[in-house]
């Protein structure tokens, strides 16, 4: 059976607004949950094994209770998540609207296994493109790489293939916070998305 187009019009959908209505009305607090549960934060966490060390999934700090959760794995039921994360690991192009594969987790692919889309492994492309942006950015934090008047890059520079121009904001905002009279903070995003491109 296929999902609804959209998760608004699943029954979880609906007991779910309704669980935030009553919050709201309530003027439920995350204080006043982690006092009625003193172990909210052992029963409502997970942790697993990164690259870097373990990582921690906290979600005892959000509103949430036993029944929420429960309609939040019932929403991802109704909408089939879990084949829709099958058929993308698959290869599957699962983008209708520009009928190709999503293929975001290769980039993230660190154990090379290979993922195909019609019938080729993308990975050899993939790590070639990921050693060419490292090869330019340590070019340019080292200042082999120069501007046009010949300087080294002293900014920040956020390229952005598809997604939004609002993701430039948040380093340029954390820039700002860093800089100093003698180094400004000057940050240049672009967005293939947005089309536009900006420095601060």
């Amino acid at each position: 059976m296929a999902a609804p187009s959209k998760p608004t019009a699943t029954a979880a959908w609906a007991r779910l607004q309704a669980a935030a209505d009553q919050m709201r009305r309530d003027g439920t607090t995350l204080n006043a949950l982690f006092q009625a549960d003193p172990k909210r934060f052992e029963r409502l966490h997970a942790t697993f094994e990164g690259r870097e060390g373990p990582v921690l999934l906290d979600y005892s700090k959000n509103r949430v209770t036993d029944a929420v959760l429960a309609d939040l794995l019932e929403l991802a039921r109704e909408m089939q998540v879990e084949e829709h994360r099958r058929r993308m690991f698959a290869g599957d192009k699962i983008n209708i609207t520009e009928n190709r594969a999503v293929l975001h987790v290769a980039l993230r692919n660190r154990s090379n296994t290979p993922i195909l889309v019609d019938g080729g492994d993308v990975m050899p492309d993939v790590n070639r493109v990921l050693a060419q942006m490292e090869d330019f950015a340590t070019r340019v934090r080292t200042g082999v790489w120069k501007g046009g008047l010949q300087r080294e890059c002293i900014g920040r520079w956020l390229c952005v293939i598809g997604g939004s121009h609002a993701a430039a904001r948040r380093p340029g905002a954390a820039g700002r916070r860093q800089a100093t009279r003698a180094r400004p903070s000057r940050t240049w995003s672009t967005s293939a998305s947005a089309a536009r491109t900006s420095a601060r």
